[in-house]
């Protein structure tokens, strides 16, 4: 018959998101990025099994600043957090807050001080856990172990259904690399410590619905082993401290996938729009958090440095990248460019 003719198959859907950031990851340390001695056994296996992005640039070199970003859409200037410490906006509008007023059960799961919720990035999330271990002194630790988050992680899961949002986030790859004691090289032991942390996130991986979760995987930035004249990272705004991996996996998304045509940036997890289950319906709804992400872009900010003595900012404009640096910090390597989708 005339004009007839069959609907195309629906897309499959995610009914869960999934998002863990990895401390202190540079992507040239991770197998799906070239690396033959990798230990990253579970970013490998979400970019093996989904897409991995080969260009993907944090935000910000320093930990809550990242996640800000990540979490809102919004650089530095935006989201008002451009250090550690200080206070993520509470007027932003946030993954949590956005995904919670849609019916998710939410949950954060974190292990170091700089996303303790004090900063302001429990907003929306049902349970933040982020309670530190005390040392021999007495004093509450700047870190607490992967494994201790995944079990918390896993035992929340157990207790409701989907939709869920979970964020899950892990320290080890952050110095000082495992045992100060250990006189092994300083990338052996770094490479170790990523080992550490993606074992105990491969636990986490077998206890989702892969059928159901979108899992996306992250780094807050790199890190520096005096490339440049840096050691560490929060100072400059090199491929060192500023490329990261980014992959993900889910429902529709193709195994193996490759992207290199372009620069991504972890700001855009949460301006892009994010295609899951309708809670109420079932169909398929984009959720978009607007930031001020096109104000960013009009101004050509690629990332931001911590303010120590002053920030290091990188504007794109044209097919050249301009750092503004105090004075005698002007020779700087191109970076980025920003995404432009």
């Amino acid at each position: 018959m005339a004009g007839c003719s069959q609907a195309p198959p629906a897309k499959p859907l995610a009914r869960n998101l999934l998002i863990v950031t990895i401390d202190t990851l540079r992507a040239d340390h991770v197998g799906a990025y070239g690396y033959a001695r990798s230990q990253a056994s579970f970013v490998d296996e979400v970019a093996r099994s989904g897409v991995a992005f080969e260009r993907a640039y944090a935000a910000a070199p320093i930990t809550l600043p990242s996640h800000a970003t990540l979490m809102t859409g919004r650089y530095p200037p935006g989201h008002g957090s451009r250090d550690n410490g200080v206070h993520v906006s509470k007027t932003v509008p946030t993954m949590a807050t956005e995904l919670k007023a849609h019916g998710f059960r939410t949950a954060a799961f974190v292990a170091a001080f700089p996303l303790d919720h004090q900063f302001g990035l429990d907003r929306g999330f049902d349970v933040y856990s982020d309670r530190l271990p005390r040392g021999p002194d007495g004093k509450p630790s700047n870190e607490r172990p992967a494994s201790q988050v995944v079990d918390e992680a896993i035992g929340w899961l157990r207790t409701g259904a989907a939709p869920f949002f979970l964020w899950v986030h892990v320290f080890e790859p952050h110095a000082p690399y495992g045992d100060a004691s250990d006189r092994r090289p300083v990338l052996d032991r770094y490479d170790q410590e990523i080992g550490v942390a993606n074992r105990e996130l491969m636990r986490l991986l077998g206890a989702i619905d892969a059928r159901e979760t979108l899992v996306i995987v992250a780094a807050d930035h790199g890190e520096a082993f005096g490339e440049h004249g840096e050691f560490s990272h929060s100072i400059f705004i090199y491929d060192t401290t500023l490329r990261v991996p980014l992959a993900m996996r889910g429902p529709g998304i193709n195994a193996g996938e490759r992207t290199t045509n372009r620069e991504r940036q972890t700001a855009n997890l949460v301006s892009d729009p994010v295609t899951l289950a309708d809670v109420e319906t079932d169909e398929e709804k984009k959720y978009q958090i607007v930031g001020d992400l096109e104000a960013d872009i009009k101004q050509g900010l690629i990332a931001i440095s911590s303010p120590v003595a002053r920030a290091l900012i990188g504007k794109h404009e044209g097919d050249t990248i301009t750092i503004d640096a105090p004075a005698g910090q002007r020779e700087f390597e191109i970076v980025a460019v920003l995404y432009e989708g």
